[in-house]
């Protein structure tokens, strides 16, 4: 990823990167975690559906509350990514467009059995500042040949090592980090409660994210539920809006 674009930008560093990491493990056999240690990759497309829950009051009570944190945190971390977006392509972008469509995106997707989701730094950077895209084509080919790989080349992705995919996040946070901010010079001329602020924040996220606490949201956790559902024991994302919202009432 730090070679190849001197070489040509036509193909992502980072496409590169995993495939050769795939075939030198699958080669040589070595064995590391992969994709697919994580879980199966969906076969088929998904079907609507809606919820097995009570449309009731209560209900609404139980899950608006984590419904409107989900909201916030994704809302804010569209428009800091949107604004990232705009300074470093030099074009301004519609925050009320953004919000309504990502709104929009996610009630649709919960009746499709999908999560909630909003834009990412780090996809966009890897999408922006190392794929080298500037329009909005990019994302839709994204997302459209993400599609392709988990239904028509499933086995094959399940091969990628993990090792593969952290290393592309780690060489994506090391480009995306702002340097000068942290330089001595500075730091000098910043107030310094935005010093302390910073400080405190890294340390409490990376104390969070390390300790043993940790474990609660980790992505690789199993969901199970007894016999009759009275209990979904929360172990890894649901496979279904329908699970999830079992779960939220158990």
């Amino acid at each position: 990823m730090v070679f190849f674009p001197k070489i040509t930008k036509a193909v992502p560093a980072p496409l590169v990167s995993i495939v050769v990491l795939t075939v030198i493990t699958v080669a040589a056999g070595i064995a590391v975690p992969t994709v697919g240690d994580k879980g199966a990759l969906p076969s088929s497309l998904p079907v609507p559906g809606l919820p097995d829950v009570p449309f009731t009051l209560d209900t609404l009570l139980l899950i608006a509350p984590y419904a409107l944190a989900m909201a916030l945190v994704g809302l804010m971390e569209s428009l800091m990514t949107a604004k990232l977006v705009d300074e470093i392509t030099d074009t301004r972008s519609s925050k009320t467009r953004e919000s309504i469509g990502q709104g929009v995106a996610n009630i649709v997707t919960g009746f499709f059995g999908g999560m909630g989701g909003c834009a990412m730094i780090g996809q966009t950077m890897i999408n922006v500042k190392v794929s080298g895209a500037r329009t909005r084509l990019s994302t839709f080919l994204a997302g459209a040949f993400l599609l392709v790989l988990c239904l028509a080349l499933g086995p094959v992705v399940s091969e990628i090592p993990m090792a593969a995919l952290v290393a592309v996040m780690v060489m994506v946070c090391f480009a995306t980090f702002d340097w000068h901010s942290v330089a001595p010079k500075t730091l000098k001329r910043m107030p310094a409660g935005e010093i302390v602020v910073m400080v405190v924040t890294v340390v409490c996220w990376s104390s969070a994210t390390t300790s043993p606490w940790a474990w609660w949201w980790a992505p690789s956790r199993r969901w199970s539920s007894s016999p009759d559902a009275s209990h979904i024991w929360r172990t890894s994302p649901p496979s279904s809006t329908r699970t999830a919202a079992r779960w939220c009432t158990a």
